[in-house]
């Protein structure tokens, strides 16, 4: 739900902080940046459909990150 400028902040600090954790020993913090905006809800929040592609997404994510 971010701008263009916060978001790209947003995932250049959440990649930092990913990676610092890592280096230092805890191979299980990740992160997952979704395709694309979703804001067809009001207040451009996701509507229903887009909850929809959401949890799609990050189920795939969960899925092949836990080798189920």
């Amino acid at each position: 739900m971010a701008d263009s400028t916060l978001a790209a902040f947003m995932k250049k600090t959440l990649t930092a902080i990913v990676r610092n954790r890592n280096k230092n020993g805890d191979k299980k913090i990740t992160s997952y940046f979704f395709s694309k905006q979703f804001h067809n809800g009001c207040d451009h929040h996701p509507d229903l459909a887009e909850h929809q592609l959401i949890a799609g997404e990050l189920t795939a994510f969960i899925k092949k990150r836990m080798k189920w």
